[in-house]
């Protein structure tokens, strides 16, 4: 190493190296977080939370849907592919402040909108976007 160029910031800092594991602990060490502060929420952007917010009430306090699509129970859907395609019988529709009112059992699906409460005994939707 005696030829090398002293003047190359390349070389700066990597006289002595260690493991990434030793260096993960010295981190672990010595890092620390900082106190939480009030923010104005208009101020907020750009900040990390110093605590989990919890909402005291669900909102909305139903299970709903978070896309367009058919609602139908998980367990039914396994084995499906695009080889092999199963049917399932549409039993009718749930919309946004309009819920499905009747039963769906196994096998059967039904058509709902995002935001729609999701019917009964269902439990996942296959999205139809």
């Amino acid at each position: 190493m005696e030829d090398v160029d002293r003047r190359d910031v390349r070389m700066r800092g990597f006289r002595e190296r260690v493991e990434v594991a030793v260096a993960l602990t010295w981190i672990d060490a010595l890092a620390r977080a900082l106190p939480g502060e009030a923010v104005a929420v208009d101020a907020l952007g750009g900040r990390v939370l110093a605590a989990d917010v919890v909402a005291p009430i669900d909102v909305p306090a139903f299970d709903r849907a978070a896309m367009d699509g058919y609602a139908m129970r998980a367990d039914d859907t396994v084995g499906a592919s695009d080889y092999n395609p199963l049917a399932f019988a549409v039993v009718g529709e749930a919309l946004t402040g309009r819920p499905f009112a009747g039963h769906a059992g196994a096998g059967a699906a039904v058509r709902v909108m995002t935001g729609a409460p999701m019917p009964a005994g269902l439990d996942t939707v296959v999205p139809a976007e």
